[in-house]
């Protein structure tokens, strides 16, 4: 009921946001974006193994947040941001699709990142609940 409900206002930060970078930087700007994004559930990773209990504790929180502003907005602020700045290209999902064999679709897109960021949260109660619990 609630999928989706922000996703103009979503779009429209995006493209605002997007719209303030020089043209001649859009590029650059997109590249580092998409890195850092690719790069997010690593970092996360890194965190849950080697942090103590108060930053994996964050680390989960954050990982709720991303899931719930996900809902919300119907699809990645972040993805929409890069899309804004570098509308040609791939998405940070479609080569997981690729390699599985799915249609790179709007909605398999969604599905797989739901799928992903649930996995990844999974992981992280898992693997909290063995480093600090058991």
């Amino acid at each position: 009921m609630l999928y989706g409900i922000n996703r103009p206002r979503a779009k429209r930060l995006a493209r605002y946001f997007a719209e303030q970078i020089p043209i001649a930087k859009k590029h650059a700007v997109a590249d580092i974006t998409r890195t850092i994004h690719i790069n997010m559930p690593g970092y996360g990773s890194l965190v849950m193994f080697l942090a103590g209990e108060f930053y994996v504790r964050w680390a989960i929180i954050f990982g709720i947040a991303v899931l719930s502003a996900f809902y919300i907005n119907g699809g990645c602020i972040l993805t929409d941001f890069e899309l804004a700045l570098k509308p040609e290209g791939a998405l940070i999902v479609d080569p997981i699709l690729v390699l599985m064999g799915y249609p790179v679709t709007k909605e398999t897109r969604v599905e797989a990142t739901l799928g992903l960021i649930n996995m990844c949260l999974a992981l992280a109660f898992l693997i909290y609940t063995i480093r600090f619990r058991w």
